[in-house]
């Protein structure tokens, strides 16, 4: 490795392990999974049609890769979107880079951007039940609910309705102003299931 090569490294260091980190989740194991992706560096014939960092981006998925192989664990992300994801958002690694590092074509990292944030944009969507004794204010409530992308399981304007609509519809969250304790330890268990 040439002086400058090794310098591009060391400055690329930093961005490599953040990357690892987010992909694995933690410290330790991000910073293994740089280890051996340096290993697999030295030892790699080809990518050097892109930089150093790029190259170590691509040693590291290709290392994650082989670590992760059998069952996901994910439900929403397959590990490509999951990489396109970190490496355009976090990295900022243009889309053509991107492309470059996965071996695919921008279309391909373009559709699986779209793919990923349709996603995780229907994990973070959740029903939401209502619970509020005033109608002007519950429709004000429905109204940001839905802006914020989220279903209405349903309004409920009294205690007695909220436990009701809570074992019919079962949602997986609560905007509430008025419950007493006795009906919000009733509902609880309700919601998500």
């Amino acid at each position: 490795m040439v002086d400058a090569e090794r310098q591009d490294l060391i400055r690329a260091l930093p961005f490599a392990r953040r990357f690892a980190r987010a992909l694995e989740g933690n410290q330790k194991q991000g910073d293994q999974l740089v280890a051996h992706a340096l290993k697999n560096l030295a030892t790699l014939k080809d990518g050097h049609n892109i930089g150093i960092r790029y190259r170590l981006y691509r040693a590291i998925t290709e290392r994650f890769q082989q670590a992760n192989e059998g069952p996901h664990t994910s439900v929403t992300l397959t590990l490509t979107q999951r990489f396109v994801l970190l490496l355009t958002s976090l990295e900022e690694v243009p889309l053509s880079a991107v492309a470059l590092i996965l071996d695919k074509s921008e279309q391909d990292i373009l559709e699986d951007i779209t793919r990923a944030n349709d996603g995780l944009r229907s994990v973070a969507e959740t029903s939401v039940l209502i619970i509020e004794d005033e109608p002007i204010i519950a429709m004000d409530i429905q109204d940001v609910v839905q802006q914020c992308g989220h279903r209405i399981a349903g309004v409920a304007y009294n205690e007695a309705d909220a436990v009701r609509i809570a074992k019919e519809t079962r949602p997986g969250s609560f905007w509430q102003t008025l419950i007493s304790e006795e009906a919000a330890t009733a509902c609880m268990p309700l919601a998500g299931s």
